[in-house]
Order: C-alpha cells, then structure tokens, then sequence
C-alpha cells in the first residue's frame, strides 16, 4: 500500500486559509469587516424592498386613476384621454395641497362636468370654476398666467383655494359651502352633492390595495 505524501505546498495553502479565514472572521478587524458586509447587504435588501414597494404603490395609483378615468368618460360623456390628464392633474394637486384626489374630482365634475371651457355668469371659469378677479396672485404665481382655463393653473388654483378654507374653518363641511359661494353660514345641497359623488369614486377603487 503507497503512502501519498503530503505535498508542503498543500500545507501552505490550509494555512493560508486558515490565517485568512480567522483575520476575516474572528480577529477584531475580521468581525468588524463581516459587520460592515452584514450591513450592505441589510441595506441593500431594505432599499430593494423599498423599490419594490413603490413600485407596487405606483402601479396600485395607476390602476385607480385608470378605473376612475373610465368610469367618469363614460358618466359625463367625455372624451377618455382629456379625463386621463384630468385625473392625472388631480391626483399631483391632491398630494402637493393634501386632499383627496376623489374629492377634488367630485367637484370638477359638480362645477363644469369636465368641460375645460365652462364658464359661469357670474365669470368662474374652467374646470373648477375659479374667479380670476378673486385669485389673480394664485394665478400669476403658476407660470405668470391671468387664464384659469388650462387644465393644470385651474385645478392646482382650485385645490389651494379649498385647502385655504379646510385650514382656516378645519371642516369640510363649511370649507365646499364657502367653495361653492354662499358661505359658511349659508345652506346649499352642494357639499352633499360632491359628498356623494366622492363616495362613489372611492367604492369604484376600493378594492384595490
């Protein structure tokens, strides 16, 4: 029976590993360099998890403003690709003046039934039915315009006027009153009207989450 004999180079290279292995892992360097890896990767995972969850936000927020979109061309007989834009819009003002998108929906479709050139005797204009008279430094902040017609000055002019109302009076309630011009004292089915339609956006996406 041959005996094989132990090469020194083999015992050099299991020593190598060996004095690598312990400098990596178990001296004081060793276990400060795994913590180091161990926190790439943690984090790493936690900002992958984060990409992915909103990605899945994104995609949830598509899914709504599409359902939404169809549902209203079909309601008021518009064109789907101008209600796209619109519930777009809405959306974007909704997050920067914290509202609710479907609210502010529901009064678009209230005031001027998604007709970007409605316009009233007493000279509200747009989709949300602004007065410029009232509100020209909101206007002319947002591109230097006096119009309140373009889709995107009129429902982001519209949606800081009723975030003005929500904070000074803290109700929603009295915040549409003063919207829809009669005050906060006055009496009008209006709040209920757009109420209503709001409740009806958010069934219509309420499953999706």
């Amino acid at each position: 029976m041959k005996i094989k004999k132990f090469h020194p180079f083999k015992l050099l290279l299991i020593l190598f590993f060996l004095f690598a292995g312990y400098s990596t892992f178990f001296s004081e360097k060793g276990v400060q360099r795994a913590e180091t890896w161990v926190n790439i990767i943690s984090s790493q995972a936690k900002k992958n998890d984060q990409i992915n969850s909103a990605n899945r936000d994104l995609e949830l927020k598509k899914i709504k403003q599409n359902l939404i979109s169809k549902w209203l061309a079909k309601r008021y007989r518009v064109a789907e690709t101008e209600v796209v834009k619109i519930v777009e819009i809405s959306y974007m003002a909704a997050k920067k003046h914290e509202l609710d998108p479907h609210l502010i929906l529901s009064i678009i479709a209230i005031e001027s039934s998604f007709n970007p050139y409605a316009e009233s005797v007493a000279g509200a204009q747009g989709l949300m039915q602004i007065m410029p008279r009232y509100h020209q430094d909101k206007l002319q902040k947002l591109e230097g315009t006096n119009s309140a017609l373009p889709y995107e000055i009129n429902i982001m002019v519209g949606a800081q006027i009723l975030r003005e109302y929500l904070d000074v009076h803290s109700s929603l309630n009295t915040a549409l009153l003063r919207y829809v011009g009669v005050g906060p004292k006055g009496k009008s089915l209006y709040p209920k009207k757009v109420l209503t339609l709001r409740s009806r956006m958010d069934a219509i996406t309420k499953k999706i989450k």
